[in-house]
């Protein structure tokens, strides 16, 4: 029993000297976020084979306790002695499924600068306790109560404001380097009643993106989304803990999530290893993404496209790039059209700008989201993308083929009909006050509000000179000039044509006397 209860102590000076008690310093700065201490517990309680962590955090009387407790395999003396009491050595060195393989983890927790840091391990019957002074001198000792698991408590003294912020910290750290372990992690707050609710420490491997694919293959699991961020957000992990997130441009259009334990940090332990082992994983990144996810992408954009679910296909758009790593098939007539739906190929040869200059202009890319006659007859010799032309839909075609996108409506359809007796009679009354040969019909597009636009009857682009003017039967004074004889409608008329196309001439005397005249002969 004397063996169980003999104490070994000890300080943190190596016999290495000045230079190691220098290194042990240097290993604890380089922790530049303090609270990255969470990480290492956890990872090593991960290590140990827990299969549940619990972070026991409670403040009393000046003092802040900070416990986490494992139900892993624990420590035994040699293990104690030889690897948490002695830096760059790990039991962890030759097993590639275990991050924590450089030994220093544990020092972390020195970056807090506790008073205090408690280790009570038990194994094979047997329970330690190490404690660890604020100048790193310790104390081992033997126990005579069984232990299972790990617990590393620090004991920080802080007021009752400054600890529930460190406890927020704590968790917080805990859940940004944790939030996949491959163990049950909660936690309880005690002491501290509005620092956090008690909870699990947890998160879903998935990325923010209209639609995911995702894939579990010889150690390797990931998670992949279209983005159309110039760098998209990314997350690296192995053995279910972080070990970068960020943004990064490693697969252009393309947002993940990858674990896989062919990944490893690098020394200062908050970044991933950029090794040959990490261009492997972003190549089979490329791969899924290529073939997987363009699938997926594109049979979305098909459904969304087929059903009129222009809500969808915005979403879809909104978060896709031409250059996306994806690529895009010119063979799936996804893309919304008049009369109906074409593929890329056809957009691109339509769309495409003119080898040489002088030899041809580039066909405009019109867009409207409402049909009608105009929108027909544009479809009948032009690309009418079935969008608005400030939509996500115009704005990816022209980013793919340099095209500007016009609304349908600044273009002008007329169409003319045979007028009745009486139409023919105004018409006629007006035409020698005007000078010009008038017609009766409808207005479409540009200028659809007006009484009257010159120019010859069907589609073109902008209104027009001409001998020809469209009178428009849909505009109320028309409706009003029919219900007066030609002889009073016929100036008027002729007057309003005039004025409507920026040619007015003042009306004769002699006219206004007739229709006069004609009036009072009614």
């Amino acid at each position: 029993m004397a063996d169980r209860t003999r104490a070994r102590r000890g300080t943190h000076a190596s016999i290495a000297g000045a230079p190691a008690d220098e290194t042990l310093d240097d290993l604890v700065a380089q922790f530049s976020d303090r609270y990255a201490f969470a990480r290492e517990l956890i990872q090593n309680s991960l290590d140990a084979g827990a299969a549940r962590i619990e972070l026991d955090l409670s403040w009393s009387d000046g003092t802040l306790s900070l416990a986490f407790v494992d139900d892993g395999e624990g420590m035994d003396r040699a293990t104690i002695e030889g690897y948490l009491l002695t830096l760059f050595r790990s039991t962890k060195e030759r097993d590639l499924t275990k991050i924590g393989k450089f030994g220093i983890g544990f020092v972390s927790l020195f970056a807090m600068q506790p008073e205090q840091v408690v280790v009570e391990t038990g194994r094979d019957l047997v329970a330690h306790r190490v404690t660890f002074a604020a100048d790193r001198s310790w104390v081992l000792e033997e126990l005579d109560d069984l232990l299972e698991g790990t617990t590393v408590t620090l004991v920080l003294p802080c007021s009752r404001d400054d600890g529930a912020t460190m406890v927020r910290k704590v968790i917080a750290s805990a859940h940004r380097w944790c939030r996949f372990a491959r163990a049950e992690l909660v936690y309880r707050v005690r002491g501290l009643p509005d620092a956090c609710d008690d909870t699990a420490i947890v998160g879903a491997f998935e990325v923010d993106a209209p639609l995911t694919v995702s894939f579990e293959q010889d150690g390797l699991r990931a998670v992949l989304g279209p983005s159309a961020d110039d760098k998209p957000r990314v997350g690296f992990f192995s053995g279910g803990l972080t070990l970068w997130e960020g943004r990064m441009a490693a697969l252009p259009g393309v947002t993940f999530l990858v674990e896989g334990r062919h990944l490893g940090h690098t020394l200062t332990r908050d970044n991933v290893r950029r090794d040959t082992a990490f261009e492997e994983v972003i190549e089979r990144l490329e791969a899924v993404a290529s073939r997987r996810l363009r699938a997926a992408v594109e049979e979305a954009l098909l459904q969304a496209s087929s059903a009129g679910d222009d809500g969808r296909l915005a979403e879809l758009l909104g978060s896709c790039r031409v250059d996306s790593t994806i690529g895009w098939s010119d063979g799936l007539a996804w893309v919304p059209a008049w009369p109906e739906p074409v593929t890329l190929g056809h957009v691109r040869r339509r769309l495409a700008k003119p080898l040489i200059s002088w030899f041809g202009r580039r066909e405009p890319m019109v867009c409207s989201e409402e049909g009608g006659p105009l929108v027909d007859a544009l479809a009948a010799s032009h690309l009418v993308l079935r969008t608005a032309a400030d939509g996500a839909l115009a704005r990816f075609v022209a980013e793919l083929t340099g095209a500007e996108a016009e609304a349908a409506d600044g273009w002008v359809l007329t169409t003319v009909r045979s007028p009745t007796e009486a139409e023919a009679r105004q018409l006629e009354a007006a035409e020698r006050l005007v000078g010009r040969s008038l017609r009766v019909g409808s207005i479409y597009g540009r200028g659809q509000e007006r009484l009257a636009v010159a120019g010859p009857a069907g589609l073109r682009r902008h209104v027009e000179e001409g001998d020809e003017v469209v009178v428009s039967e849909a505009h109320p004074l028309w409706a009003q000039l029919l219900a007066l004889p030609p002889t009073v409608a016929g100036p008027l008329l002729a007057h309003a044509v005039a004025c409507e196309l920026g040619t007015h001439r003042p009306v004769s005397t002699d006219h206004v006397r007739a229709a006069v005249a004609g009036w009072e002969g009614r």
